[in-house]
Order: structure tokens, then C-alpha cells, then sequence
């Protein structure tokens, strides 16, 4: 009938001025099919109907319409490319900076609490003691770094005089200074040094574990056995023999 085909072209005016591309190009296609039909069916009712579209027009019109179909999907598929390289990028961008970020405020933590430690020690070693001069405690903690470092310490005849005038100084000055730097008094200062000594000699020397504690604790400036236990256990939370015991477990896996 010459009515169903006028109805396949003014779907495709619709269409076409819809911009539908798709709906087109499907009455494009329905209406080259009636057009099949109506040739094979009469060649008379053919030459009758008044086409707008005959079948040259509509298949040029049809690969026209393929042809936008096929570059739009082309091109969709370009910018979903081209998006998802942009989301790739800028998520590791951000990941790196985030990182980077981390870094820093680490770092910029780290240097605030040097310079706050820093600023604590140049406090604490800039400030004057009262009643001592600072050519005196400069002098002194000179003689205790020395005194530190060629473990004289071990010598357990010390006191504090006899130390403070080996260092060409008083008691008194010297307790201050010791007190004041060190924050410990003179005897626990003294002690610390021996178990320290101790704690280092028991852990690198295999032989020194294989002593008395009664020689250890000779060894280390002590006058007997049971001061040196104490200190120890004071110390570490462990009583020396105990200590070696675990230190040879330790060093035997």
C-alpha cells in the first residue's frame, strides 16, 4: 500500500529533523524493505507512487547515517580513553602528593622536634649554674667527658672528693655540675657508668660471661657482691645472672 510507505518517509523527515540518527536510520531500513516488497509485488503500482525517496537516495542516506554512527562511536569511545588516562593520571598524581605531603610533614616534624631538643640542650647547657663560674663548669665537664671515656670509673676506690680533686676542683662545684647536666647525683651518676660498662663488657666479650659475679662485679668498680646486684637488677629489671643466662640463650640461636 502506498499509505505504508509515505508513513516509513515521514518517520524519517521526523527523525531527521530530531536528529535521532538511530530512529532514521531504522525506517531508512523499513522503508527500503517495503520498497522490496512493492517491486516485487507489482512494477505497475511502482511507477504510481510518488517517492521522495527512492532506493538510490535512501541507501546514500543510509551509509550516511552509518557513517556518523561509526565515527560518533569512534569518537565516544576517544573520550572515554582520553577520560579514563586523565583519571589514571590525576589519581596517581594525587596518590605522590599525598605521599610526598607525608614526607614532608614527617620531615618538618622531625626537624621541629630537633630544634625543640636542640633548643632544650642549648637551654639547659647555655644556663649558668648559681655560684659556679662558667669557666668552671666548662673545665668540669671537659675532665668528666675524659673521665667517661678512659673509664676511670671502674676505679672503686672514687669518691667525690677524691674525684673533685683530680679534676682540680671541689666537691661542691663538682655535685652541682653533675646534678645539673647528668640530672642524677654523684653516686647513681657513678653507678649508671659501671652498669652500662658492665651491660656492654657481658654482651661483646664471651670470656666476661663465663665470671664470678663476684668478679664481675669487682671488675666493674663494685665493692661486693650484693651492691652490685641491686644496681643491676635496678637497671636492667633483671639480676645479672639471669641476665647472662638470657644473653648465651640469646647468642647460642
Amino acid at each position: 500500500m502506498p499509505e505504508v510507505r509515505m508513513v516509513q518517509e515521514f518517520f524519517i523527515d521526523y527523525y531527521k529533523e530530531k536528529k535521532e540518527i538511530k530512529n532514521q536510520l531504522k525506517y531508512i531500513n523499513k522503508l527500503l524493505y517495503v520498497d522490496s516488497i512493492i517491486d516485487f509485488n507489482s512494477k505497475t503500482l511502482n511507477e504510481t507512487i510518488t517517492k521522495k525517496y527512492d532506493t538510490p537516495i535512501l541507501i546514500a542516506e543510509k551509509e550516511k547515517i552509518i557513517y556518523e554512527l561509526n565515527n560518533h562511536h569512534k569518537n565516544y569511545n576517544l573520550i572515554i580513553i582520553i577520560l579514563s588516562s586523565l583519571t589514571l593520571i590525576s589519581s596517581i598524581l594525587i596518590v605522590r602528593n599525598k605521599r610526598k605531603q607525608k614526607k614532608l610533614n614527617k620531615r618538618i616534624k622531625s626537624l621541629e622536634n630537633n630544634s625543640s631538643k636542640n633548643k632544650k640542650l642549648a637551654t639547659k647547657f647555655n644556663s649558668g649554674i648559681e655560684g659556679v663560674p662558667q669557666n668552671v663548669i666548662d673545665s668540669i665537664l671537659n675532665n668528666l667527658n675524659s673521665f667517661e671515656k678512659k673509664h676511670l670509673f671502674l676505679d672503686n676506690e672514687i669518691k667525690l672528693n677524691s674525684l673533685a680533686k683530680s679534676l682540680n676542683t671541689n666537691a661542691n662545684y663538682l655535685s652541682k655540675v653533675i646534678n645539673h647536666f647528668k640530672e642524677k647525683n654523684f653516686n647513681t651518676y657513678l653507678t649508671d657508668l659501671r652498669i652500662d660498662y658492665c651491660i656492654n663488657k657481658l654482651k661483646a666479650e664471651k670470656i666476661y660471661r663465663k665470671f664470678t659475679i663476684q668478679a664481675i662485679a669487682y671488675e666493674a668498680g663494685f665493692n661486693n657482691t650484693e651492691s652490685f646486684s641491686k644496681a643491676f637488677h635496678k637497671k636492667t629489671g633483671v639480676y645479672p645472672s639471669n641476665f647472662i643466662k638470657k644473653l648465651n640463650k640469646k647468642l647460642e640461636i
